[in-house]
């Protein structure tokens, strides 16, 4: 039997998930926190060769392929689902919405699958997160979305009742900031 101590939460929905799926082991919301904001990300392939420069490209240009998460078919959580619709429809505009839509050429179960879908097709942008970037920047680009459309989800970290006094001082460095460095390589935010 696997003994954890702190979970990580991707956005506030999986972290809501995950606290539901481990209060047998003594983890609830009371011990949450907040620690890091990240932005949504357009990722694109490597020297952007669409040349897309904001949301609204991938809006109003007919040539921009685009992949997304959309995972509610799987027992698995994400963070991305549906941020693409959380973006688009930021200025009220069903239009956008629709727009966006109709290249949608892919809806991925989650990161890794949207991932590997664009990675051998091609697709011109998926809508994610910076640590992909981070975490591939030798095959990837990321263009930041235009402040009017930016959206942001949370990372949270939850310590399961009745630690140790090293998970203890592990969660205060967390939450504390002190870990800043850490994060901010991954363009994460306060």
């Amino acid at each position: 039997m696997y003994h954890y101590n702190i979970l990580w939460g991707t956005s506030e929905h999986v972290t809501f998930a995950l606290m539901e799926q481990f209060k047998d082991y003594g983890f609830n919301n009371k011990s949450t926190s907040a620690i890091y904001l990240r932005p949504a990300v357009m990722v694109v392939q490597k020297g952007n060769p669409k040349k897309i420069e904001s949301f609204s490209d991938l809006i109003n240009r007919d040539d921009i392929n685009k992949i997304v998460v959309n995972n509610q078919t799987l027992n698995t959580l994400t963070s991305g689902t549906g941020i693409w619709e959380d973006i688009a429809g930021r200025e009220g505009k069903l239009d956008d919405i629709q727009k966006f839509r109709k290249k949608i050429i892919y809806q991925g179960q989650g990161s890794g699958d949207a991932f590997k879908y664009f990675d051998k097709t091609y697709a011109d942008a998926w809508i994610s997160w910076p640590e992909w970037y981070a975490s591939h920047s030798q095959k990837i680009d990321v263009v930041n979305i235009e402040p009017s459309r930016r959206i942001y989800r949370a990372i949270t970290i939850t310590k399961r009742n009745n630690v140790s006094e090293e998970t203890n001082r592990f969660y205060e460095y967390l939450i504390s900031g002190k870990a800043h460095k850490i994060f901010e390589k991954y363009y994460l935010v306060r």
